[in-house]
């Protein structure tokens, strides 16, 4: 019998870290992004725990960073809450697999997020219920026009 196959879509990288962040007690991530000025970058990632003794892990950047930054803080996330006791065990995400939970939430964006006055928002992962949901807000400059002829 062949195996269904299951539907793709633009979340579907993010979806498929979800068991592994479920693992170290992730329930929920929230990714805030702002593309005011004709730049864009994560502002945070926040990290829920399920464990309320567990610290929510917050990065606030500076948009004038480089993107490098939000990469070195999820380096730190990992090895505070991903690495494993047992030095002889891998850890539970890499840092590859974090830079992918980034990449794909920059590819959740639409097109021109950053551009003039910029797109805002956040991203939401439900790591539990595999869903992810995106509020989006998109800066609009009205211009009021008046003629007047002498």
């Amino acid at each position: 019998m062949a195996k269904a196959k299951t539907a793709t879509t633009p979340a579907s990288p993010i979806k498929d870290l979800c068991p592994l962040l479920e693992a170290i007690g992730v329930t929920r991530i929230e990714a805030e992004y702002d593309g005011s000025g004709d730049s864009g970058d994560f502002n945070s990632f926040t990290f829920v725990f399920d464990d309320p003794t567990v610290q929510n892990d917050v990065s606030v950047l500076n948009n004038m960073q480089s993107n490098r930054n939000t990469h070195m803080y999820l380096d730190q996330f990992r090895r505070t809450h991903c690495t494993s006791a047992d030095a002889t065990k891998p850890p539970i995400m890499t840092d590859a697999q974090l830079a992918a939970l980034r990449d794909a939430c920059f590819d959740l964006l639409p097109g021109g997020w950053e551009i003039n006055e910029g797109s805002f928002g956040t991203i939401v992962v439900d790591v539990r219920r595999r869903k992810v949901r995106m509020e989006h807000n998109e800066r609009i400059v009205e211009v009021a026009t008046t003629n007047t002829e002498w």
